[in-house]
């Protein structure tokens, strides 16, 4: 085989593979950019999901502002590729009320989990521990969705937050977790139990309570 005729085989083995590599590339886009690049169904108006930008009374408006887009490409990922029931105005960013920093903020959310997880026969503890068993880890894989968000100085984190009923009663769980703790956890720095004993859990009271797995 010539030199020449070696040389042509090289070049179109290089040119198939960077061939495959493209199409590769286009057939998997991010999810990231699926945020970014929201694109509005016909069938549901995800704006009902975002905070009231009037209602903001830290500088949460200004961030929600930035990433209106990304918020609600978030509330259509979370409905339709994980069917959470989202509560309507509840996306966007938050501050810890018992702290004096309105400016310490954090990306948040509220949803109903399945009616059917929590028992009346059940105390609080073992509804929520169920809660977050179920949720929290499905949910914590939302992270690396968020990179933008979660690179911005004055965001610290994220705080979930769920409403159930249980024997004719409202209970409701929030869970506030440090950016760094949820992307220790998903870089596997961090195991699920320790993810939850660092995570600040407030319970219907808005009192700190400690749920052990």
């Amino acid at each position: 085989m010539s030199y020449s005729e070696v040389f042509m085989k090289i070049r179109s083995l290089v040119f198939i593979i960077s061939a495959v590599l493209l199409a590769m590339c286009a057939s998997s886009p991010s999810t990231k950019t699926n945020l970014t690049n929201y694109a509005p169904d016909n069938e549901i108006n995800y704006d009902k999901y975002l905070v009231d930008v009037l209602s903001y009374t830290s500088s949460g408006k200004i961030y929600h502002t930035k990433y209106a887009k990304v918020l609600k490409g978030f509330s259509k990922y979370a409905v339709v590729d994980h069917k959470l029931e989202l509560a309507e105005r509840s996306v966007g960013f938050y501050f810890d009320k018992k702290l004096s920093d309105r400016e310490d903020l954090y990306f948040g959310f509220d949803f109903y989990p399945d009616s059917a997880i929590a028992s009346s026969a059940n105390s609080y503890e073992d509804n929520a521990r169920l809660m977050i068993q179920r949720y929290y880890e499905n949910i914590l894989s939302f992270y690396g969705l968020l990179e933008d968000v979660m690179s911005e100085k004055a965001v610290k984190g994220i705080v979930i937050g769920m409403k159930w009923k249980s024997g004719g009663r409202n209970e409701s769980m929030t869970l506030w977790v440090r950016k760094q703790d949820a992307a220790d956890f998903a870089n596997k720095m961090l195991t699920f139990k320790n993810l939850v004993y660092k995570t600040t859990v407030t319970n219907s009271e808005g009192k700190i309570v400690r749920i052990a797995l």
